[in-house]
C-alpha cells in the first residue's frame, strides 16, 4: 500500500481497524502514518 494515494490508504486503514484494531495499528505504523489516539477510542466503541 505504500505506493497508493494517502486518501486511499486512510480509507483502507479504517477497514483494517474495524476488523482488528491491533492489525490496523500495525499497518499504519508500517506505512509511517501517525494516528490520533482519539481515533482509537472511537474505533473501540464501534
Amino acid at each position: 500500500m505504500s505506493g497508493v494515494r494517502q486518501d486511499i490508504q486512510m480509507r483502507q486503514l479504517c477497514h483494517f481497524f474495524r476488523a482488528d484494531p491491533q492489525y490496523g495499528m500495525q499497518i499504519a505504523e508500517g506505512l509511517g502514518i501517525k494516528l490520533d489516539p482519539a481515533m482509537m477510542s472511537a474505533v473501540a466503541k464501534t
